[in-house]
């Protein structure tokens, strides 16, 4: 069985899947019972990656989270990104989402070496998180608010959980081009990111999605974003502050914040978000910021 879950238990390392998506400044929704819901093996044998999707379908919200979470060979992917940019998690541990491929003869494509280490042929499902994302996959074009939420989300799980960009993050059909196309692009691309269509998403090499992704992480929050701050976290304990507050950025940095960062959310009137969390949930905000402007 698979040791590696993500929703901070006791004794993991890795920050919950919740946690890090907020960070982001992305809306997050979960399913009651996400921190103990996996497929058959339990947990990931390792945190070796992300692997991209797209649904396939053209339903709604409700319907596309529910086959996620109790379809017969689900659960379906980590978590859902909706077409208006909001998260669900549904679960923590491994799921299924990438199937055969990684050079395998029933999924074809090429060895998939991370940072970590190669993941086996036919077993991303124990060492990747898998996103699913809504889009219809033959044409429907991606709002600019989705593909913004899924360049931020990747770029706080790569952050988060020590990923690298440029070897970490593939698209499904990366890893199994024998069965699969996703991403699809829509039939034009999306204004500002031209990666989206038409045809399948470029991934990399030069204005693809991880060039984009790498952009935000490398960004960090400078002179550049100073007048974009997204998101003023403070962290509180039965309605008391407990520790320092936090600022996050467009790029999807997450940074100690300063005097003139809660001075600038009171000029942009960004609302001081008081966010209810224990120690452990603190802890690991402070992990993920380590940077003061």
């Amino acid at each position: 069985m698979g040791a590696y879950w993500l929703d901070g238990r006791l004794g993991s390392h890795y920050p919950p899947l919740d946690v890090v998506v907020a960070g982001a400044g992305l809306k997050v929704l979960t399913w009651e019972g996400w921190q103990h819901r996996s497929r058959s093996s339990g947990g990931f044998n390792g945190v070796y990656g992300v692997v991209v999707h797209h649904t396939a379908s053209s339903t709604s919200w409700e319907n596309d989270w529910s086959y996620c979470v109790n379809a017969s060979d689900g659960p379906v992917a980590n978590m859902l990104l909706g077409r208006d940019g909001t998260v669900g998690i549904h679960a923590a541990g491994a799921s299924n989402h990438a199937g055969k491929g990684g050079g395998s003869s029933g999924g074809g494509g090429a060895p998939w070496y991370c940072s970590r280490g190669q993941v086996p042929p036919d077993s991303a499902n124990s060492y990747a998180i898998g996103i699913e994302a809504q889009n219809d996959g033959v044409g429907e074009l991606w709002s600019p608010v989705m593909v913004d939420a899924y360049e931020r989300l990747v770029a706080a799980l790569c952050t988060a959980y020590g990923l690298r960009i440029d070897t970490d993050v593939v698209a499904h059909r990366e890893w199994t081009p024998n069965r699969k196309i996703d991403p699809w692009g829509g039939s034009s691309p999306t204004a500002g990111h031209p990666y989206t269509g038409p045809r399948q998403w470029v991934m990399r090499g030069g204005g693809g999605f991880c060039d984009a992704v790498a952009a935000r992480i490398a960004g960090g929050a400078g002179a550049n974003e100073e007048e974009n701050l997204i998101q003023y976290i403070t962290p509180v304990s039965g309605g008391h502050p407990i520790g320092k507050s936090f600022a996050r950025w467009p790029s999807g940095l997450l940074t100690w914040a300063t005097n003139a960062d809660y001075a600038l959310a009171q000029r942009l009137k960004i609302t001081d978000e008081k966010i209810e969390m224990g120690a452990d949930q603190y802890e690991n905000l402070c992990a993920q910021a380590g940077t003061t402007r």
